[in-house]
């Protein structure tokens, strides 16, 4: 069985067989595209006007033009192509996503290391150096803060409270800071009594959501400032270039609660010396017999304070030997 396609030539009704009618058949889908009869572009490289095809039982199909000749049938493979190009399209886009989602957690995985390398140095720079300063119980400073970033140099502000925390022998840090990336808070650190410090701030919203900065180096609490270095769970870091305060304020503990003396402190402190004046006589105690005791002899003791004699608190004389007072008790 043959099955012819139905096309429209000039107006007339054409199957396979002749034009006009006779033959037969089942009608079945035509091969063209367009109402005058033309296929698109046919394999042969001209359009084919009248053409048409037909499919025996086995489904092969066959091709004839206008003439009833039989041709090569038109190629049409754009739905094909556009598949397969969608398709690769879409391999494409999943791998883009997950080299960056690798990228991703490995640079988490080394900010997570930066971190616990930063806190091993504060710890152990702050061991080998010497306190200065009061301690206190609160500070709190607005910072102006430079810093490069590839290349570039950038700007920000950074709200810094420190909290003493004498069991950990340094100040828990908090803080907000805002810059190119938008505004973060910070959500761990610590600052050591010597200064060295390290703290993480987060990005809560924005583009940039997520995003977490380790930085780390030292504050000189006396002077409102700090030098450091910064790293970003993107892969990016830097130094700052400026990173101080100028309205920073501090609060100290009361004195009955009040931090031991550091030995710098100590050795600062002036603690005044008593020393003798060089022209002072020294006391004389003297004992006489009360004779009209009926029991025995009482021996008084009459203190005979000496005249002019002084005693000064304050530095000594050139060459000044410390008087030493005696007492002299005679026999009766």
């Amino acid at each position: 069985m043959i099955l012819h396609d139905v096309l429209i030539f000039d107006g007339h009704r054409h199957l396979k067989g002749g034009r006009g009618g006779g033959g037969g058949g089942s009608r079945g889908s035509s091969s063209y595209s367009s109402s005058s009869g033309r296929w698109g572009s046919s394999s042969y490289g001209s359009s084919c006007y009248g053409c048409y095809s037909t499919r025996n039982s086995s489904g092969t199909k066959t091709c004839y033009d206008e003439n009833h000749n039989v041709i090569a049938c038109p190629n049409n493979n754009s739905g094909m192509i556009f598949g397969i190009m969608a398709g690769v399209a879409f391999v494409l886009i999943c791998l883009y996503y997950l080299f960056k989602a690798m990228v991703t957690s490995s640079d988490e995985v080394d900010l997570d290391s930066a971190i616990s390398q930063a806190k091993e140095e504060a710890a152990s720079n702050a061991a080998s150096s010497v306190e200065s300063g009061r301690r206190f119980e609160t500070y709190s400073g607005d910072y102006d803060l430079t810093y490069q970033d590839g290349g570039e140099v950038m700007k920000g502000q950074m709200s810094i409270q420190l909290t003493n925390n004498p069991q950990l022998n340094g100040y828990t840090i908090t803080g907000v800071n805002v810059d190119e990336d938008g505004s973060s808070n910070v959500i761990d650190g610590f600052v050591h009594y010597t200064g060295e410090a390290w703290w993480v701030d987060e990005v809560e919203s924005g583009q940039d959501k997520g995003l977490r900065v380790i930085s780390a180096g030292k504050f000189d609490l006396e002077n409102n400032n700090f030098e450091g270095t910064w790293k970003a769970s993107s892969g990016r870091g830097g130094n700052y270039i400026k990173f101080d305060s100028t309205n920073a304020t501090k609060t100290f503990e009361s004195s009955a609660d009040a931090s031991p003396q550091t030995l710098q402190e100590m050795l600062n402190t002036d603690i005044p010396t008593v020393y003798g004046a060089s022209d002072a006589e020294i006391p004389v105690v003297s004992a006489v017999q009360d004779v009209e005791a009926a029991n025995g002899p009482i021996v008084s003791a009459v203190a005979v304070p000496p005249p002019q004699a002084t005693a000064v608190a304050s530095a000594p004389p050139l060459n000044a030997t410390p008087v030493i007072p005696s007492v002299y008790v005679p026999k009766p």
